[in-house]
């Protein structure tokens, strides 16, 4: 981490406050945000996925914001869960506008 270096405590949460961020899935959210900050060159210092959101501790490199970041993680999550897992996607849409 050099000096430039912006440290974030980032958290988010899953919209339905369901419980779903458990065995298959966390495995799949956690690979994904490992490649996502090995992308952006953000240096992971923790990372926590409980059962309905994530807490991590991240460096990020001062070309990028914190905002920019949280978007980028939540997008590129979502997008991986709901290809890889159809069943969850229709689950959280039934819950959100069921």
């Amino acid at each position: 981490m050099s000096p430039q270096d912006e440290l974030g405590g980032l958290k988010f949460v899953v919209f339905s406050g369901d419980s779903i961020l458990e065995g298959v899935v966390a495995r799949l959210i956690e690979h994904k945000i490992r490649a996502i900050c090995e992308w952006k060159q953000a240096e992971i210092l923790e990372l926590n996925i409980r059962k309905d959101h994530v807490h991590m501790i991240v460096t990020i490199p001062p070309r990028l914001a914190i905002s920019e970041m949280m978007g980028i993680l939540k997008g590129k999550t979502a997008i991986a869960v709901f290809k890889q897992m159809q069943v969850l996607k229709k689950r959280l849409f039934a819950l959100l506008y069921g």
